[in-house]
C-alpha cells in the first residue's frame, strides 16, 4: 500500500497547458515604388554616364602608371608605392560611387575592365614565355655548334 502511494508521488507532473497569447494581426500595406519622372531618369542616366567616363579615365591612369610600370617592387620608392595605392583607391571609390547611382553597375564595370586587363597580362606572359623558350633553344644550338 505504501508502495502505491510512493508510485503516485514519484510520477512526473505534467505542466499545465499554456495557451498562446493572442496576436494582434495588422494588415500589411506594401507601398508601390514611386514612379520616377522623365527628368529624374535623365539625371540618373547622366550621372551614370559621367561616373562611367570617370572610371574609364581612372582605369587608364591605373593601366599606365601601375600595370605598365616595369619597375621591380624592390626598386620602387615609398612615394611610388603610395601613388600606386592611391590610384587603386581612386578607381575603387569611383566604382563604389557608380554603384550608389545604379546598383551593382560600378562593380560590374570594374570586374569587366579587370578581366580584360588580366587577359592582356596573360597574353604578355605567354609571349614572354615563348620568347624565353625560343632563346633557350637557340642557346642550346649555339652550345652544340661550339662543342660545349
Amino acid at each position: 500500500m505504501q508502495n502505491k502511494k510512493l508510485q503516485k508521488t514519484m510520477q512526473p507532473r505534467t505542466p499545465p497547458e499554456k495557451k498562446p497569447a493572442p496576436v494582434n494581426v495588422q494588415p500589411v500595406v506594401v507601398e508601390q515604388p514611386k514612379q520616377q519622372s522623365e527628368e529624374e531618369i535623365a539625371k540618373i542616366k547622366a550621372a551614370c554616364i559621367k561616373k562611367r567616363e570617370e572610371i574609364q579615365e581612372k582605369f587608364k591612369i591605373f593601366h599606365q602608371d601601375v600595370l605598365q610600370n616595369k619597375t621591380l617592387d624592390l626598386n620602387k620608392t615609398a612615394s611610388e608605392k603610395i601613388k600606386e595605392q592611391s590610384i587603386i583607391e581612386n578607381l575603387l571609390q569611383s566604382a563604389i560611387e557608380l554603384d550608389a547611382i545604379n546598383v551593382n553597375e560600378g562593380m560590374l564595370v570594374l570586374f569587366t575592365v579587370l578581366f580584360r586587363e588580366i587577359l592582356g597580362l596573360r597574353d604578355r606572359l605567354n609571349e614572354t614565355e615563348y620568347s624565353l623558350l625560343k632563346t633557350a633553344k637557340e642557346l642550346l644550338t649555339l652550345k652544340k655548334d661550339l662543342g660545349n
